[in-house]
């Protein structure tokens, strides 16, 4: 029976409470659940309503004013209550003069507080409604605002990026909210460029960004003593410590002539901007091996004057070498070992990669292969 009975006080209790609660005087209620949990401490209901009110009174919510009070708490008033309505007279023959105008009631001062409550609400229940119509409107599809932008490059094909953000390939053409961005155009073999972009509302827009090429090499690297190289029409150049280089090729197409006691081979290959150059099959005197390596940032190509051949990029097997060639995807700069093998030689190379185009020819005097291990 004492269970029963303090679980009936509790309930009473927290009534209580809620009623406080629902005509807005939470600090009435906060106080009554104090009262109630210095009796029943234990009690994780009075425990949990205190603590939410309290939360809720310590982050602004006014206590109601007097005239909430006296009209939101008010008992309700029973119909046994009200008088009984009068005894039907008989009506007079004249009509009675008007009676006199009701004074006038006051409206109930409201806080400026709930003034700005209200305003909030209501024009957040606004923004919500206005969200949900254009939600239908448009058949459920959730808009996506912008200005029509269009980005060329020339050429066309490099990636675009804003800020930290990859757009996609140019030629592009997006949405982007007004403001101001700095596009920038990337392409393998081209120098990075930048741009500025400033979008305005209602101003659809198009730019268009110039890449430059980057300066295409040439290298030659040789163990032959009397080995001499020659470009195009120019006169045969000895090749001290073996090494001959042209840092600025121009696009178009060449020969490089490589003379020895021994013979003449020949490169003949096409360069044009920002690409690998083409390559022709190679030739190559007797008792010599010519290899020609085109790299880029993102690709690269081997021909040899010995096909077939396997080669290993370092130690891993990227294939088979061709009359045409063999060519291959993403190589970082740097430097690499490139191992060819032919049925009765092998040429290990070292092979430095950049992000710019460049050719490299490596002339050998034929060696012949390591005996391979018994089956």
């Amino acid at each position: 029976r004492r269970a029963r009975a303090r679980d009936e006080a509790i309930r009473r209790i927290l009534g209580e409470a809620r009623q406080f609660e629902s005509t807005g005087d939470l600090r009435s209620a906060v106080e009554r659940l104090a009262e109630a949990l210095g009796e029943h401490p234990a009690d994780e209901r009075l425990r949990e309503l205190h603590q939410s009110l309290s939360t809720r009174l310590s982050q602004g919510a006014p206590p109601p004013d007097d005239w909430t009070r006296t009209v939101l708490m008010a008992p309700a008033r029973s119909p046994a209550d009200s008088p009984p309505p009068p005894a039907s007279q008989p009506l007079p023959r004249t009509l009675p003069a008007p009676a006199a105008a009701a004074p006038s009631v006051p409206r109930p001062w409201i806080r400026r507080e709930h003034r700005r409550l209200y305003l909030f609400a209501g024009a957040a229940a606004a923004g919500a409604l206005l969200g949900i119509f254009i939600f239908h409107s448009r058949g459920g599809r959730v808009l996506q605002g912008g200005v029509p932008v269009e980005i060329r490059t020339s050429p066309p094909g490099a990636v675009i990026q804003i800020g930290d953000k990859r757009r996609g390939t140019s030629n592009l053409k997006l949405q982007l909210p007004a403001g101001t961005y700095a596009v920038e155009a990337l392409l393998a073999g081209f120098h990075p460029a930048t741009s500025p972009l400033t979008v305005r509302d209602g101003q659809p827009m198009s730019i268009e960004i110039p890449l430059t090429p980057m300066a295409q090499a040439l290298q030659v690297f040789s163990d032959v003593e009397d080995l001499q190289a020659a470009l195009n029409a120019q006169p045969p150049a000895s090749m001290p410590l073996g090494q001959f280089s042209l840092d600025n090729l121009l696009p178009g197409k060449h020969t490089l002539r490589l003379t020895s006691k021994r013979g003449e081979g020949a490169v003949r290959f096409e360069s044009t901007p920002g690409n690998l150059p083409v390559i022709a099959p190679l030739e190559a005197p007797a008792g010599f091996a010519i290899i020609a390596v085109a790299s880029r940032g993102d690709a690269w190509r081997v021909l040899c004057s010995f096909p077939p051949a396997t080669l290993l990029i370092d130690g891993q097997p990227a294939g088979a070498v061709e009359a045409a060639g063999l060519d291959g995807g993403q190589l970082a700069a740097g430097t690499h070992e490139f191992v060819l093998s032919g049925e009765d030689f092998e040429q290990r190379l070292t092979v430095q990669t950049f992000a710019a185009p460049t050719l490299t020819i490596f002339v050998r005097a034929l060696k012949a292969a390591p005996p391979r291990a018994p089956r």
